[in-house]
């Protein structure tokens, strides 16, 4: 079963039996979607009869709710170097993409890894921009065709 950015696929909802994925797309959409509407739903229904509609453990929605209100330190170490990314690439114009940024955050002192930075990148939506290449121009219409007109009457020939 194929997840789109927003979902599922219109034409996997076309059978009721596949209006839910199953294996490891439902586990991706689980932390997703199913999580956050639980805590949404909790004021008005038992976290219990969510969790068992939704077909999520109850310690599952309670670990995921921990983590948010406590994030663990290598989730406070990443949204420190998040915002120092964020600072590189702005500096920069958003020309700057993972290695460089990683080599600015290693001549800052900051100890970090390369893959961790692109990840941080790719989370946080950066993708740096690339300057487009020199293009000859190719137009044969009627202003680029040949020789120009001698509008000065010059004499080129000796």
């Amino acid at each position: 079963m194929r997840a789109s950015a927003a979902g599922l696929w219109p034409s996997d909802l076309a059978s009721p039996s596949a209006a839910w994925p199953s294996g490891s797309d439902r586990s991706a959409l689980i932390g997703v979607i199913s999580v956050p509407l639980i805590e949404t739903l909790s004021k008005r229904f038992s976290t219990a009869w969510l969790c068992r509609q939704l077909a999520v453990a109850r310690s599952g929605f309670y670990a995921w709710r921990q983590r948010q209100q406590n994030p663990g330190p290598r989730a406070q170490q990443n949204a420190a170097i998040t915002t120092e990314v964020q600072a590189v690439f702005d500096r920069h114009r958003g020309f700057y993409g993972a290695p460089r940024v990683h080599q600015e955050l290693r001549a800052a002192g900051l100890k970090v890894g390369r893959h961790r930075v692109a990840r941080l990148m790719r989370c946080s939506a950066l993708k740096a921009k690339t300057r487009r290449g020199f293009r000859p121009c190719r137009n044969n219409g009627r202003k680029a065709s040949g020789v120009a007109e001698n509008l000065l009457l010059q004499d080129f020939l000796p």
